[in-house]
């Protein structure tokens, strides 16, 4: 049943308490590492940083989050109108409604005004993008100066060639529709453009050992002779019926050498 039939079913039955928003993190939370790698990414952001926008934000998970616990005011933009739509299904969920604007926008024609933002985040949301000069120029656009990007992407290998990853993955569902650089790549287009790289740091073993234990859990769950309590909102109500290869496939990528995962912090300076 598509995301938008069965989310409202969903919610209309909440846990005793209510919802709280933790209890989206298997929905809004899609990229690897889940809640837990958002919040180490948020340790890097500065203190002052108080107007952000989430830029493909799918669900508006790091949106929601960021202004339910930090107080800030958050823009949340995705190409995908069903999940601008689940975003703001979700938060009409809440007791206490986060101060988030979601917008359904291509994040290489943001619609809003130069120097809107103090940060920028973006999780797993780049490796569709093919012209990220274009991309990353925008995002420069769009920050104060001293403002920061702040970024938890997937890249190729180095010594990898794009032709060895596997599809369906979260972000493609074939190699015409996935444009992944390496890091270095990445990095020196960056530099070049003026932006100044602060810090990054290699996620790929931690994602990894992530993505791993996450599908033992629910291999085991399945294994057993017990009914499983799954959490009714969960990836597969975002991604649809080729989740589990998708996993799969992103675990493969991962075990052989073929992708790596970085987090990095980037900041504007004029």
């Amino acid at each position: 049943m598509p995301l938008l039939q069965k989310l409202p079913e969903i919610l209309a039955q909440p846990p005793q308490g209510g919802w709280h928003s933790k209890d989206f993190a298997g929905i809004d939370q899609l990229h690897i590492g889940g809640l837990k790698a958002t919040k180490k990414l948020l340790d890097w952001l500065p203190i002052a940083a108080q107007k952000g926008l989430d830029m493909g934000a799918g669900l508006g998970g790091c949106a929601r989050l960021l202004a339910l616990e930090h107080g800030c005011q958050m823009t949340a933009s995705d190409l995908d109108a069903d999940y601008i739509a689940a975003a703001q299904l979700l938060d009409q969920a809440l007791s206490n409604s986060p101060n988030c604007t979601y917008v359904v926008a291509d994040s290489l024609a943001l619609p809003f005004a130069e120097q809107s933002f103090d940060f920028i985040i973006s999780q797993h949301a780049m490796m569709p993008i093919a012209d990220k000069p274009s991309l990353l120029q925008g995002a420069y656009d769009l920050l104060q100066p001293g403002g920061s990007l702040l970024l938890h992407e997937v890249y190729l290998s180095p010594d990898k060639q794009a032709s060895q990853v596997t599809y369906p993955t979260p972000w493609a569902q074939e190699a015409a529709h996935s444009h992944l650089q390496t890091w270095d790549q990445f990095a020196n287009m960056c530099t070049d453009m003026g932006w100044i790289l602060t810090r990054q740091e290699d996620k790929t073993a931690q994602s990894l050992a992530w993505i791993n234990a996450a599908r033992a859990k629910i291999s085991g769950a399945q294994g057993s002779n017990m009914t499983p309590m799954r959490n009714p909102l969960h990836a597969g109500l975002a991604l649809g019926k080729q989740a589990g290869t998708m996993s799969a496939n992103v675990a493969y990528n991962l075990a052989n050498g073929f992708i790596e995962v970085r987090s990095a912090l980037l900041t504007r300076l004029s």
